[in-house]
């Protein structure tokens, strides 16, 4: 199979995310968990935050690191100038 980057981009920001953050959240439920955030300002002043989250993994026996999402943060001063 061949994609260029944008159709990759798309496939995997609108098919393969949801589900695999349906499934990491269904196991959330189950097991205790701890939450990582940090945020960063990346070259075009865009700020995001990076959620990870890690919790013991039953399938595999040890603790699990995984990427849960990447938010766009809004100024709170500002919030007629959100970005939508």
């Amino acid at each position: 199979m061949k994609l260029k980057g944008t159709k990759a981009t798309n496939i995997i920001k609108n098919v393969f995310a949801p589900i695999e953050k349906s499934i990491i959240t269904k196991k959330l439920n189950n097991n205790k968990f701890s939450v990582m955030i940090d945020e960063s300002t990346d070259i075009a002043c865009t700020s995001t935050m990076c959620i990870v989250v890690r919790s013991f993994d039953t399938n595999i026996g040890k603790i699990s690191t995984q990427f849960l999402d990447l938010l766009p943060v809004y100024d709170c001063e500002h919030p007629d100038q959100v970005n939508t």
